[in-house]
């Protein structure tokens, strides 16, 4: 019959996880950097309150509260 306890990781297949695991993190961290140093390089962070008042209009204007979750009407 099988037991079911849980046996420690082997030791190898730990630290190749872990450097697997390290390498994806660097990766990631690498991307971020160089998405942030494209952004940077290209201008998008050179004004940045225009960018977060494209979303209004007129029927929409900014600093009014023009809907609400639940509706205050009823």
């Amino acid at each position: 019959m099988k037991s079911f306890t849980t046996r420690p990781p082997n030791g190898n297949h730990f630290v190749l996880m872990l450097a697997l695991i390290f390498l994806v993190l660097l990766g990631i961290l690498a991307s971020a950097l160089l998405m942030f140093w494209w952004a940077a390089s290209v201008g998008q962070f050179e004004n940045i309150e225009e960018g977060a008042l494209a979303v209004f209009d007129t029927d929409e204007p900014a600093g009014q509260t023009t809907d609400s979750f639940p509706d205050p009407r009823r």
